[in-house]
């Protein structure tokens, strides 16, 4: 689910007023509310910047698929998905260039969802 862009600062309002509350808080009660604020973070990391990640993506596929030498129309995860497992794409033969594929799609993914571990 997409968040229009204008209530984008309502969510950081909400998110924020959730965490100071969440102090006041323990047990079951306190975890529920963090949990409940890290998805809030979640979706304003998604609002801002869910459609350059999908581009970075669907970049890295593309760049995998010219890299083997297939065609790459269209690059996108269902695709690969689906090259791999009816083996259109030979796993064995491209293994380091599918790893260093998979590292970039997971790195562009935790940016929106748990930015803290790029920085470990």
């Amino acid at each position: 689910m997409t968040i229009p862009q204008r209530d984008d600062a309502l969510l950081a309002t909400a998110r924020a007023l959730l965490l100071e509350q969440a102090r006041q808080l323990s047990g079951v009660q306190k975890y529920q509310v963090l949990m409940i604020c890290n998805a809030m973070g979640i979706a304003e990391r998604e609002q801002a910047l869910g459609e350059q990640v999908r581009h970075d993506i669907e970049q890295a596929i593309g760049a995998f698929y010219r890299q083997a030498g297939l065609p790459e129309s269209p690059a996108d995860e269902d695709r690969l998905c689906d090259d791999l497992r009816s083996g259109a794409i030979d796993a064995a033969a491209h293994d380091r260039a599918l790893l260093a594929l998979f590292d970039r799609v997971a790195r562009c993914r935790l940016a929106i969802d748990n930015p803290r571990h790029l920085e470990r």
